[in-house]
């Protein structure tokens, strides 16, 4: 497994951003699916459960990224895929009708990250410009309509966005290689950040800083990362003294520099984990099928540690589950076990972190009710 270059969070959703450049051509990464499928979103060529991860097609991977029911994939030569619920065209394939198996996106240009979730999807290619597709109502496409696209729309004609994030399909939150952030879509609960709760179907720029370097996203919280070490947040936020949910519509700060948060991911509007530089894990929020990982099902209303490892490199969590990749390459989970979504080839929630199989080779999980691991095969170089 080799040693990635720590570069500001390691959120799923933009590691191969991040580390395009720290990989060498000739890497081979493969999916694994499990959890629940529904709606084919394990991309196994069935609508069954699966309690232990799965093999999904034969092809090297690059990237890869799940929203409500469906996943992203692209390959190592750039083709963007998707499968799973099709929802107002959201796969992007002229369809509305879901698939169970990776499905081509429609369009030219080479692939650098997909997202997306209940309503709609977007991408970034490699020559930087901005793409979406899928449901439009309160303008989450960006191109200035309210109108839905069942193939990928281009958004303006910038080409230096850096990555884009989101889950819900509602909103997206983008940042561009300048270090300044934008967002557009639904603005319900002050998501989009520019203080105010009106919906915006064009990109608009966060404040007016140009020192943001990471963001992530659950629900209805974006959390900014600043050169500085600062951590922001707005929109329908955790309060962790009260595990309640809070609302801003700008940016504010999450506690100070000196805490070290690397990266956050919340579940739902009641659970969350925070990464720190040094390794540590901790969590907190509401606690009722052991998604804190501390042993208990009680609810926590300030960050504790899980565990005593200090060599956590990669997180995630989701509808009471929680997952982490160590630095070995191991993969843990815990938490809500209902679908088979820990993978561990039972439906028995478990409290305290347990190992997912034996291999030592995961780059890194997502999860979306069901759940995606990425492993790496081959040889891998990093800077």
């Amino acid at each position: 497994m080799p040693s990635f270059v720590s570069k500001c969070g390691e959120d799923i959703e933009k590691i191969f951003v991040s580390y395009t450049d720290d990989i060498a051509l000739g890497s081979s990464y493969q999916i694994y699916t499990w959890g629940q499928n529904n709606q084919g979103e394990l991309g196994d060529g069935t609508t069954v459960n699966k309690s232990t991860p799965v093999h999904i097609g034969s092809c090297s991977w690059k990237f890869v990224a799940t929203g409500y029911r469906i996943t992203y994939g692209i390959k190592a030569d750039g083709t963007g895929m998707a499968w799973g619920f099709n929802s107002y065209g959201k796969i992007g394939n002229l369809s509305i009708t879901s698939v169970c198996s990776p499905v081509n996106i429609c369009g030219t240009g080479k692939w650098m990250q997909l997202t997306g979730g209940g309503s709609s999807s977007a991408g970034i290619q490699t020559d930087g410009t901005l793409w979406t597709w899928g449901g439009n109502s309160a303008g989450q496409l960006g191109d200035g309509t309210t109108t839905n696209k069942s193939t990928p729309v281009q958004v303006g004609t910038a080409t230096t966005w850096k990555c884009i994030i989101d889950k819900s399909g509602y909103f997206y939150t983008a940042l561009k290689t300048d270090g300044t952030l934008w967002s557009w879509g639904c603005n319900s609960a002050g998501q989009l950040g520019d203080g105010t709760t009106t919906n915006k179907s064009t990109p608009i720029q966060v404040g007016s800083a140009t020192n943001w370097c990471n963001i992530f996203r659950r629900g209805g919280a974006v959390y900014g990362f600043k050169t500085d070490g600062t951590v922001w947040s707005w929109g329908s936020t955790t309060n962790p003294s009260s595990c309640s949910t809070v609302s801003y519509s700008t940016p504010v700060q999450f506690g100070t520099a000196a805490d070290n948060w690397r990266c956050f991911v919340k579940a739902g509007s009641t659970h969350m984990l925070g990464l720190k530089t040094d390794g540590t894990l901790w969590s907190w929020g509401a606690n009722p099928v052991g998604q804190l990982g501390d042993g208990t099902t009680v609810t926590k209303y300030s960050p504790i540690q899980v565990g005593s490892s200090c060599n956590w490199r990669t997180i995630d969590s989701e509808y009471g589950v929680s997952f982490g990749i160590k630095t070995d390459g191991t993969l843990w989970s815990w938490g809500c076990n209902s679908a088979g979504q820990l993978g561990d080839g039972t439906t028995t929630n478990k409290s305290t972190p347990i190992q997912v199989g034996f291999w030592k080779d995961w780059v890194c999980v997502t999860s979306k009710i069901h759940t995606i691991g990425f492993r790496l095969y081959g040889e891998c170089t990093c800077m």
